[in-house]
């Protein structure tokens, strides 16, 4: 068994192990963003692709680790936490302070790895989504009131926010992960940073490459008020649907599920797990292992 970094040409391959893993896997039709933001590695049986993993630098220095896929004949063995060390240990990892992930409250397995491996989980999360009644520019029911905000206004007003207390103090960017909104983080999400002179502010980000004008949305604020006005701001910028972050518990998602919003389908309540770094790990090259005898291959 060997673990590596992946080349550029194969992400053909990791797209079809991905599909044959899961048909509707989510993986194959991001692949571009996947590898303009970070890396995939790759966990092999001789020729035999048996897992992947990928792995990208956070906006305030951390790693992100997602898309995390073992095929069924090698799990159980702790090959997703040794695809993660040897990641973390890869240049444009090693340092980091700390890894993160996301992994649903129902998947019970990998949040037995996950506590293997060292995680903890940090903060819980719900999501709610809006989509636009009907496609194409309409006018929002009233101005949002939102604007642009520099990254230390934004850095100074989210640090006071409670609902960023209530999400471990950690914010959340679709293909970009959790992270702490620090100076660096707002700058390096610069285009990302609004802000209300009446509800304070607002991180959001527009993805058009999903096949529709989707946006995600970490709210600072849970009223009525912000979930009507993140939907005027939705609509503004010309969104034909929206995801909103929020910490999990009902007092944070009933002002926006009684104003247009529904719950998420498959991130009703996820947690971010985070495993604490030393500052100087081992430099990784190649990593071999022995895997336990597998099953016959279906």
């Amino acid at each position: 068994m060997k673990i590596r970094a992946a080349r550029p040409g194969e992400r053909a391959a990791i797209a079809k192990f991905c599909l044959s893993q899961d048909p509707e896997d989510y993986i194959p039709a991001w692949m571009d963003r996947f590898e303009r933001q970070g890396r995939f590695f790759m966990l092999q049986d001789g020729r035999r692709l048996a897992g992947i993993v990928h792995g990208q630098r956070a906006p305030d220095g951390s790693a992100w680790m997602s898309a995390a896929r073992v095929h069924e004949d090698y799990r159980g063995q702790g090959w997703i936490n040794r695809m993660n060390d040897f990641a973390l240990a890869t240049p444009a990892l090693r340092g980091a302070r700390a890894a993160r992930m996301l992994i649903t409250s129902d998947n019970t397995s990998s949040a037995r790895a996950a506590l293997k491996g060292g995680y903890r989980v940090v903060s819980t999360l719900s999501f709610v989504d809006w989509e636009a009644p009907s496609k194409g520019r309409r006018p929002p029911e009233s101005p949002s009131g939102y604007g642009r905000c520099s990254p230390g206004t934004f850095r100074k007003e989210a640090a006071e926010s409670r609902l960023l207390k209530a999400q471990g103090g950690l914010v959340y960017g679709p293909f970009t992960g959790a992270f702490e909104p620090t100076l660096r983080a707002a700058r390096a999400k610069k285009g990302w940073l609004f802000r209300s002179k009446a509800l304070g502010p607002l991180m959001a980000g527009m993805f058009a490459d999903t096949g529709e004008r989707w946006m995600g949305i970490q709210a600072f604020a849970a009223s009525e008020g912000a979930a009507k006005r993140a939907i005027d701001f939705a609509v503004e910028r010309r969104a034909e649907s929206a995801t909103v972050i929020l910490p999990a518990g009902e007092r944070f998602s009933k002002p926006f599920l009684g104003s247009g919003f529904t719950r998420s389908e498959w991130a009703k309540k996820v947690n971010i797990w985070q495993k604490d770094l030393a500052r100087s790990p081992r430099r990784a090259t190649s990593s071999r292992a022995a895997a336990a005898p597998r099953r016959k291959a279906r």
